[in-house]
């Protein structure tokens, strides 16, 4: 399974999202943030946990998703990649310093 969650504005919110690290890590195996505009709400983009026990999740390569996409029957895909999905879970390095 999979667990996420709003985790605040990472410019606003840095305590917030250590709390969150801290707490999460002693629940799962893997814990990250990703990371999603909202123009909408103060500072423009929020972060949202993503935590699971599942050791391959995390990891899953390129190569997987493209033969999963191509199994799949998706077709006429105007945005979404395999790249773009092991893309959207990289960490600024600004993330990595709050919850270092």
């Amino acid at each position: 399974g999979v667990f996420v969650s709003q985790s605040g504005v990472p410019f606003l919110q840095d305590q917030e999202l250590k709390n969150i690290h801290q707490k999460l890590t002693k629940i799962f195996h893997s814990v990250n943030f990703f990371m999603v505009p909202v123009p909408t709400y103060i500072g423009g983009c929020m972060c949202l946990s993503f935590a699971t026990d599942n050791k391959d999740l995390i990891n899953t390569k390129v190569e997987t998703i493209t033969t999963r996409l191509q199994n799949s029957n998706i077709i006429n895909l105007k945005y979404y990649n395999a790249k773009v999905h092991v893309a959207a879970f990289a960490v600024p390095e600004f993330i990595k310093k709050i919850i270092a």
